[in-house]
């Protein structure tokens, strides 16, 4: 499956036993790709290529010959550099998958993909990916953010994965975030644990916008509903 537009959804597709990737997002931006098989692919269950604000949720890409899924611009990614003529993929959103079992990765984000959002990963058994479970070629994940994934997934950072939390709605429209070890108000995160939504379901930070695809207003948004917005 290739995608190469704006502002489309694609739902309920199965993508297996093919070629370079069972879908690619190239070109393209905006896109909401839910609900997606990606199996037993020569290299990629599902890449991201030169693709901007797009949402990747409830995936499945195992057993795939490379990486589950991968937001780079090379073909035998990652590479950890740029492609000439190929530009960034930043601002994606890779929320809830089953990455399990790829020859190389569960997921791998090259250098062009930034400003990134990827939480909810899961797997069967930590480690189940040949080389990591999780990959940034980004030092220190730059400005991606990684959270809320399989506990003890393995990945190529120094000091590990960054904090879990969990995040609801309150009555009063205000996001809330705890850290999910202790049951504390998570540090750092908006005013003193909290943010309200706007009207169009947006978490306002301090630096920053983030969306989340099951949030489309503010109505929408109910007590104790999970959100996976992180700051």
């Amino acid at each position: 499956v290739l995608v190469q537009s704006s502002q489309s959804v694609i739902d309920d597709v199965t993508a297996n036993s093919n070629g370079t990737a069972g879908v690619e997002l190239a070109s393209a931006s905006a896109i909401e790709l839910t609900n997606t098989t990606a199996e037993t692919n020569l290299n990629y269950g599902i890449w991201l290529k030169q693709t901007s604000t797009s949402d990747v949720t409830n995936s499945k890409t195992e057993t795939n010959g490379n990486i589950g899924l991968y937001v780079g611009c090379s073909p035998l990614g990652p590479i950890g550099a740029g492609c000439p003529g190929i530009g960034p993929s930043p601002g994606n959103y890779l929320f809830t998958g089953n990455i399990q079992g790829n020859a190389n990765y569960g997921i791998a984000l090259d250098l062009g993909a930034k400003s990134s959002i990827i939480t909810n990963q899961t797997e069967t058994a930590a480690g189940s990916n040949s080389k990591d479970d999780l990959y940034d070629a980004n030092s220190s994940c730059g400005t991606n953010k990684w959270f809320g994934n399989f506990t003890g997934a393995t990945n190529n950072q120094p000091g590990g994965q960054s904090d879990e939390r969990i995040l609801t709605i309150s009555l009063g429209y205000q996001l809330i975030a705890l850290n999910a070890k202790t049951g504390l108000p998570a540090a750092g995160f908006g005013n003193k644990a909290n943010q309200r939504l706007d009207a169009n379901g947006y978490a306002r930070t301090d630096f920053e916008v983030i969306r989340h695809p099951g949030i489309q207003t503010r109505e929408a948004g109910q007590a104790g509903t999970y959100a996976s917005v992180h700051r």
